[in-house]
């Protein structure tokens, strides 16, 4: 038996007994939702995970990584295990609970939480160790496996999402990324959040400093679900303030870049959708040409592409 409780023995009977219980089963269109919310590490993505988990009607897993994740059984074990590590409470954004009769597949979970709740999905966040090849694999698999998903983008000020990520890095006593690398990666999902919107059909971003009341309303009624109470998880108490006493001229230079880009896509995301599909070119040098989605995407690659460079010949995190 293993430690999640279920049978190894008779594993393959299980599984034949699921397909054949389930496979007359049809659940209704409206609970079968998919959700994620994605977003630069230290951007807000984990207090609106749990803001909106408190909804009973949304279960989101807390990074599971399931588009670099195999099929294969013992899913919870695997899930439940890393959140353990990470000395994280069992709650709805860190526990794999045990509903099937052995332990599964993350797509057999999934579809059983399908049953259950109207929105199911993940919080997803990438760091500077990630870079294009492995933001490219994340959006082909949700463009394959989830495509008419809802998606939420997170950002925050690049100050504050810079010296959090640094912060909570050297507290872990884990790898640590360059300033580079995390500038590059703040960079490349702007790019990604410009890229979703403009190819998928359902993506939204949410500006960490902007929530309000309101911003839950709004959700509330592009989720058709309750979201009392989600806005109490924004507590400005337990918030840190940042500032760049400390960069250099060079670093506050860099920072600057990245403010541009936090900016651009801020004004980016109040067009709401207009002129969205218009076409750009990132060889024009009118800058009339550019809408506000084609400035900041064009803006959002050009930075990306700087600080990947940059991050690339940094030998030690303290390299910038």
């Amino acid at each position: 038996m293993d430690p999640r409780g279920y049978p190894v023995a008779g594993r393959l009977l299980g599984a034949l007994g699921r397909v054949l219980r389930t496979s007359g089963q049809k659940t209704p269109e409206a609970n079968r939702g998919n959700l994620f919310i994605i977003g630069a590490a230290r951007s807000g993505t984990t207090v609106l995970q749990g803001a909106l988990n408190h909804s009973r009607s949304v279960f989101l897993f807390g990074e599971p990584d399931i588009y670099d994740e195999q099929p294969s059984p013992g899913f919870a074990q695997r899930y439940n295990t890393m959140h353990r590590a990470w000395r994280n409470q069992e709650t709805k954004s860190s526990f794999c609970p045990p509903i099937l009769e052995e332990d599964g597949s993350w797509p057999e979970y999934w579809e059983r939480l399908s049953q259950l709740y109207r929105w199911v999905g993940a919080k997803i966040v990438t760091n500077g160790s990630y870079g294009p090849p492995q933001i490219d694999r994340l959006f082909a698999f949700h463009c394959r496996r989830f495509y008419q998903a809802r998606y939420i983008f997170t950002f925050r000020r690049p100050l504050a999402v810079l010296r959090s990520t640094r912060g909570i890095q050297m507290y872990a006593g884990g790898e640590v990324t360059t300033m580079a690398a995390n500038m590059a990666n703040y960079a490349e999902m702007a790019a990604l959040y410009l890229r979703a919107l403009r190819n998928l059909p359902n993506v939204r971003a949410v500006f960490h400093e902007d929530v309000n009341p309101d911003t839950f309303r709004e959700l509330g009624r592009w989720l058709d679900v309750p979201l009392d109470g989600a806005e109490s998880y924004y507590d400005s108490s337990r918030v840190r303030s940042y500032d760049a006493s400390s960069f250099t001229e060079e670093e506050r230079r860099r920072l600057g870049l990245l403010d541009d880009v936090y900016e651009a896509i801020r004004a980016a995301a109040r067009e709401n959708r207009s002129r969205l599909q218009l076409e750009q070119n990132d060889a024009n040098l009118s800058e009339g040409h550019y809408t506000p989605f084609g400035h900041a995407a064009r803006k959002a690659e050009m930075v990306a592409t700087h600080f990947r460079q940059l991050a690339e010949t940094a030998s030690s995190p303290e390299e910038s």
